[in-house]
């Protein structure tokens, strides 16, 4: 499944909650509103209530610079009060969305397994589909959740920010926004390597839980031949595979994250020059470099947490497209069409000249032939490896 197909299923799984995702997307834009009239109350207070400089509006004409102070603080107190009511609400309906979607998900991979034939569970290791099942899906939550609502509410943050700052100073605002075309040089360098490395580190956290469910399945066996050495070994080297690729996926995305901030500390230094020379000259005032550098600070934190959630979502694709690549499996054993369900059996069962392998090239069955009537008790008896096994598991219709 390419990149366009995974997002567009992640979008299709969201569709029956779309009525709780829609007040979803309008808190978050409600936040991220509120978010940009966070400096304000500060402005006011060093630009009025310090200086002694009455607000160019008539309501707030008869205030004294006490009554100014206490109603600055006093709407900063209130603007927190919000955000962090809304930030608790959003956080708990997103979760509450991604845990469900990743319900569905798992249910629908397990139904898949079910359905998949003998043969299919004889080529596939247990611990990675444990793995799917468990970790991989979580995947789908990762991407939904922490992908799609950061950056709506890094967007419409923005576009409230960049509006402001231009009317405040064109030129300020051009020299933050500088460093944004070169994250996305960084982005394209990197997204590349971050899928690969998350694709290797799933599939040898795979291989450890393998490992480790091998190991106990069988302990009766690997302790009457006296082989805890070896499996204790084999599980040591794959648990240090695992984590050495764990560690390589977290080193880059450590040294991606760093790049990010090197080019944001470099955006922040240009804006405080510049606006400091600006203050010099007398073209702001001192509160408006304040709300200035406060926005600065705001503006860079959703342009990091869209280029940090990027990185988190190619980490997650790996697990997604795991997921998925189980769910669209084929299974081997399918009723022709028009097949009518079996009522209460009570015939006999027939093999006529019947040729069977686990694969085609090493058949282990070769025109066998026998019928057994009703209620006739019939023995099959051969050597182990004969194929008796093979021969029950036909009838179950395991393969």
């Amino acid at each position: 499944m390419g990149k366009r197909g995974l997002y567009g299923e992640v979008i299709r799984r969201m569709r029956p909650h779309w009525r709780t995702l829609i007040g979803v997307i309008l808190a978050v834009g409600a936040t991220s509103l509120i978010e940009v009239a966070k400096p304000w109350p500060l402005k006011i207070v060093i630009d009025n209530v310090l200086r002694d400089v009455p607000l160019a509006t008539h309501w707030t004409a008869l205030l004294s610079s006490r009554q100014l102070l206490a109603g600055a603080c006093l709407i900063l107190v209130a603007i927190y009060l919000v955000l962090g009511t809304l930030n608790v609400i959003n956080n708990y309906v997103t979760i509450a969305i991604g845990q469900r979607m990743v319900a569905e998900l798992r249910a629908q991979m397990f139904d898949r397994l079910q359905r998949l034939s003998l043969a299919f569970h004889r080529r596939r290791e247990v611990g990675d589909l444990m793995v799917r099942i468990a970790y991989d899906s979580m995947s789908l939550q990762t991407i939904a959740m922490n992908g799609l609502f950061p950056v709506l509410s890094a967007g419409v943050m923005l576009a409230a920010m960049f509006v402001v700052m231009v009317r405040m100073d064109w030129i300020l605002t051009a020299t933050a926004l500088g460093v944004v075309p070169l994250l996305f040089v960084l982005i394209a360098a990197v997204s590349h390597r971050i899928d690969r490395l998350a694709s290797g580190a799933r599939i040898k956290e795979s291989r450890l839980y393998t490992v480790a469910h091998q190991a106990l399945a069988a302990i009766h066996v690997v302790q009457a031949f006296t082989r805890e050495s070896e499996s204790y070994n084999e599980f040591v080297q794959s648990s240090s595979e695992s984590l050495g690729e764990s560690l390589k996926l977290y080193v880059f995305q450590t040294i991606y994250a760093g790049g990010v901030n090197a080019l944001i500390a470099v955006g922040t230094a240009l804006v405080i020059y510049i606006g400091a020379r600006h203050v010099m000259s007398g073209t702001l005032t001192v509160g408006d470099l304040i709300v200035f550098t406060t926005y600065l600070a705001s503006l860079y934190v959703p342009v990091n947490q869209l280029f940090q959630t990027y990185g988190m979502v190619q980490g997650a694709r790996a697990g997604l497209r795991r997921c998925f690549e189980l769910i669209e499996l084929e299974p081997e054993i399918r009723d022709r069409p028009g097949a009518r369900a079996l009522a209460r059996v009570g015939g006999e069962i027939a093999f006529d000249d019947v040729r069977f392998g686990y694969d085609a090239a090493n058949p282990v069955l070769k025109g066998i032939s026998f019928k057994a009537r009703a209620g006739q008790t019939v023995a099959i008896v051969g050597p182990s490896g004969a194929g008796k096994t093979t021969m029950a598991s036909l009838v179950m219709r395991f393969y």
